[in-house]
């Protein structure tokens, strides 16, 4: 089996990393959600929570960045 991989494949720009801190995660409501959120994707709680996003300013930022930048090719990696 073959991979088309950037050192194969020739042609790609070069990857350009722009890391962005969310001043509002600092907000123990919003710390305490997201551990919850990934517990729950872990299974490592019992509870069943129920995703409220749209005041999760994670969502909005990443839907306007969206948005303003339709024409553009994005890969988002996320992490706790």
């Amino acid at each position: 089996m073959f991979r088309n991989t950037r050192s194969v494949v020739k042609g790609f720009p070069k990857r350009v990393v722009h890391l962005t801190s969310l001043d509002e995660i600092t907000d123990e409501t919003l710390f305490t959600q997201s551990n919850l959120e990934l517990l729950e994707d872990l299974k490592l709680s019992d509870q069943k929570k129920q995703y409220k996003l749209e005041n999760d300013p994670r969502i909005i930022w990443l839907a306007d960045f969206l948005k303003n930048h339709k024409d553009r090719k994005c890969l988002l990696i996320c992490c706790c």
